[in-house]
């Protein structure tokens, strides 16, 4: 539903809703997520967020665009900047040298969510 940018207009939240918070009746919990906007944006804005860490430097971002969602160009300012100087600043390289690095960091990144959706479903069955 939303693109991506690398200079996000809003940010995508997590939010669980107990049982007894939104009715007396016996209905199941509400688990949704909501965008919310991150900078002001006058209409006719479009909404994009980030698919990935936003502290990266311009070659770690390209490289986990390409390999997550085959995204090979990222046009957003800050990225368009990024090419321009590329060159003479060696700290905006690729964060992983090799396809072996990546799959590293994509299976801790989804064993990191694995955790954390545990995590959630505990929580949810404490209040239940």
């Amino acid at each position: 539903l939303l693109n991506h940018s690398c200079e996000p207009t809003c940010a995508l939240a997590h939010v669980f809703t107990p049982a007894a918070a939104h009715s007396a009746s016996a209905q199941p919990a509400l688990h949704c997520q909501e965008i919310r906007t991150i900078v002001d944006c006058p209409a006719g804005t479009e909404l994009a967020h980030s698919y990935i860490e936003r502290g990266l430097g311009y070659g770690a971002r390209l490289q986990l665009l390409r390999a997550g969602w085959g995204i090979d160009r990222c046009d957003c300012a800050r990225c368009a900047d990024s090419r321009e100087r590329r060159e003479s600043d060696p700290l905006d390289g690729p964060l992983l040298p090799s396809a072996a690095a990546l799959n590293d960091l994509s299976e801790a990144a989804n064993l990191h969510a694995q955790a954390l959706l545990a995590e959630e479903a505990s929580d949810e069955a404490e209040l239940l």
